[in-house]
């Protein structure tokens, strides 16, 4: 039996993802959060480009009428509703809560106005 070199998505959501990073020019994270590895990327990505929904023009993936058609027609059932999921929550940035009590004094050397 032979192999299938068509790739196939995962589902609905994610070519719209991918269709979507490609028109915005937009980086891939909110396709990695929404659970695609960086191999599943690149295969939704060929599968777009095989299947007419993008395309390769001069080394830069760009829109097709094909694709503005299938995003046009998903936006409003993929668009993303609930305010919270706008931006994604950065724990590594996160400062530790202190007491209202406590006062902080910065190193001298990190003060920038002092000469």
């Amino acid at each position: 039996m032979e192999k299938s070199t068509q790739p196939h998505f995962p589902d609905k959501h994610s070519l719209f993802l991918i269709i979507d990073v490609v028109i915005k020019n937009a980086s891939i994270r909110k396709v990695r959060r929404h659970g695609l590895n960086y191999n599943q990327i690149f295969m939704l990505t060929k599968y777009a480009l095989q299947n007419g929904y993008i395309k390769n023009k001069r080394g830069k993936l760009v829109i097709t009428r094909k694709g503005k058609k299938y995003h046009s027609s998903n936006q409003e059932e993929f668009r993303i509703k609930n305010k919270d999921e706008w931006i994604d929550f950065d724990k590594e940035s996160k400062v530790a809560k202190i007491s209202k009590t406590a006062i902080f004094v910065p190193k001298q050397d990190e003060l920038t106005f002092l000469l």
